[in-house]
């Protein structure tokens, strides 16, 4: 007569278990779920962390007259890849900018990509007219010594 209330409660607690570990397992896929949607603005300059890049640009030979500052998208020392997009209207020109200290900064628009060697300061690497969203992803190939990153000025 015992046996059927050890069952039932047996049952009981794998149900438990079940539900505990279906919503461990969810939180995990929501949790993934936000860092991978996350990612195009990871070390973009949208929260309060003001840019390393200037509000207005000059350069010449790259730029005539100066642009303003449309986006940053800025990585602190230790991460080497920063991500974002152009996304302007229409026809629009972008001037992209890169500022890292050590290395080399790959740039990678769409379907182009350009690189360059690091100075230390903002330098212009490619200017392009945008007709729809492109991605945008800079890649250094050596630790910085401090905030690195592509800017897009208009």
């Amino acid at each position: 007569m015992d046996r059927p209330a050890v069952d039932e409660a047996r049952g009981v607690r794998r149900l438990l278990a079940v539900l505990v570990v279906l919503a461990l397992a969810a939180a995990g896929a929501a949790f993934a779920l936000t860092q991978l949607l996350d990612t195009p603005d990871r070390g973009s300059t949208a929260g309060s962390t003001p840019s390393i890049f200037p509000a207005s640009f000059r350069q010449a030979g790259f730029i005539t007259g100066a642009a303003r500052l449309v986006r940053s998208f800025d990585g602190s020392s230790t991460v080497r890849r920063v991500t974002g997009g152009i996304d302007l209207a229409p026809g629009t020109a972008a001037h992209v900018v890169v500022r890292c200290d050590h290395g080399t900064i790959r740039v990678a628009m769409g379907a182009a990509t350009t690189s360059q060697k690091c100075s230390g300061r903002p330098d212009g690497v490619i200017a392009l007219r945008v007709d729809h969203r492109v991605p945008l992803v800079a890649t250094v190939n050596a630790a910085q010594r401090s905030r690195w990153g592509v800017a897009v000025y208009r």
